[in-house]
């Protein structure tokens, strides 16, 4: 150990610590990872005194997922606050599950990591990756954060009930994931200047009629998000947004359609259970390769997604505010008939001329409810058409679903 050079073993502790947390925004407390600049530097005193002195080895201020751990986990995030010095840290502070956010036992749980959380709270300027599911009660302590400037942050993931009034500054910000859980009215959010310069993935999940800051975010970033996801209702009417550069789109409410546009979009998801006005909405986002569809789909939902021509994949998903917050709860559900409609018929072409593959997720399954025999029959005759080489032009596969 002692003839190994200290620019190898700086090498050594950087692997054995792991990179920047990319998981975003579903990433988890890793305990691994939390464990490795103590375990590094109790192996030796050569290796403790190189670890002491290389603050972004103690970046990793994850919270353990054990209520009981918090008191010492207190103990832990001292070290971890003085050896990383001035250095960017990752964040990771996930209490409870969004249903359990009004129990005795999350309310406890906020009290034991008060400490923990202020201490994180004051640091705000040095956050670059930061995930937190807090309730109101718990989410106060980072305020002194939010309500300030932070140079550093490249993503963060907020699930609270708390009311938010104000968006700080972030110039370094690519992925912003806002989901407020309260039953509250949120109040008109405050964008000053330009406050994410550099925001390329947005999503805003909202239990409220927080329309006013998605479009204030979709507006200000127009000319450079490219994946967006909007969870909440369009209660207003807006003018059109023009996003030049936006690929992916997931919408709940479809009114939002009317007023986004995307020529250079690639991927949509939206709720199949709202009905679509008009074709003409959808006709707008003809270069779609990508559909995926959730919820209840409407039976008539067809008839209005024929226009989408391009499409090569077709997926049956859980919305993303679904698989965040209640993954037990809810399902995809695909009316009988939906199948039989896509079916090659008569002389014309084929709707979707280009599918290739269609997916069902795994979680949200078990209650489908549509004929799987529809599926084949649309499987066998798509097929059997590319082999006779006429009409469609490639063959079709099914994954996650065995026919």
């Amino acid at each position: 150990m002692d003839h190994i050079a200290e620019d190898v073993l700086l090498l050594l502790f950087a692997e054995l610590s792991g990179g920047e947390v990319l998981e975003w925004p579903d990433a988890i407390y890793e305990h691994e990872k939390a464990k490795a600049p103590f375990l590094i530097s109790s192996v030796c005193r050569r290796w403790r005194n190189i670890a002491c002195n290389v603050p972004t080895l103690w970046t990793y201020f994850g919270f353990p997922d054990n209520p009981s751990q918090y008191p010492q986990h207190a103990t832990r995030l001292q070290v971890l606050l003085e050896a990383s010095g001035s250095a960017p840290v990752d964040v990771i502070v996930v209490i409870g599950t969004a249903s359990d956010y009004h129990r005795d036992s999350i309310a406890l749980h906020s009290i034991l990591c008060e400490g923990s959380l202020a201490a994180i709270g004051g640091i705000g300027a040095r956050w670059r990756n930061v995930r937190f599911r807090l309730p109101e009660r718990a989410a106060i302590h980072l305020q002194p954060a939010l309500q300030g400037n932070l140079p550093q942050l490249v993503s963060l993931s907020a699930v609270t009930d708390a009311e938010w009034y104000s968006l700080p500054s972030a110039p370094r910000l690519t992925r912003l994931y806002q989901e407020c859980l309260g039953a509250a009215e949120p109040g008109v959010v405050s964008l000053e200047g330009d406050t994410f310069p550099s925001l390329s993935n947005l999503a805003i999940l909202s239990a409220n009629p927080y329309s006013n800051i998605t479009y204030a975010l979709c507006e200000q970033n127009a000319t450079r998000l490219q994946h967006l996801c909007i969870m909440d209702s369009c209660f207003k009417t807006f003018d059109p947004i023009h996003l030049l550069r936006l690929l992916s789109l997931e919408v709940d409410d479809q009114r939002w359609l009317a007023y986004l546009r995307a020529p250079n979009l690639r991927s949509l998801a939206i709720n199949g259970s709202t009905r679509i006005a008009s074709s003409d909405v959808l006709a707008a986002f003809a270069g779609i390769v990508e559909l995926t569809l959730h919820s209840n789909i409407d039976p008539g939902l067809v008839a209005h997604l024929t226009c989408l021509t391009a499409i090569r994949v077709l997926s049956f998903c859980q919305t993303a505010a679904t698989r965040t917050c209640y993954p037990r709860h809810f399902a995809y559900r695909i009316p009988r008939g939906f199948f039989a409609s896509l079916n090659v018929t008569g002389e014309g072409p084929p709707v979707w001329p280009s599918l290739e593959r269609v997916y069902f997720e795994q979680s949200g399954r078990e209650h489908l409810n549509f004929d799987v025999g529809d599926l084949r029959t649309f499987v066998g005759a798509r097929n059997k058409a590319y082999d006779a080489g006429s009409r469609a032009t490639c063959r079709v596969i099914v994954e996650g679903l065995n026919l």
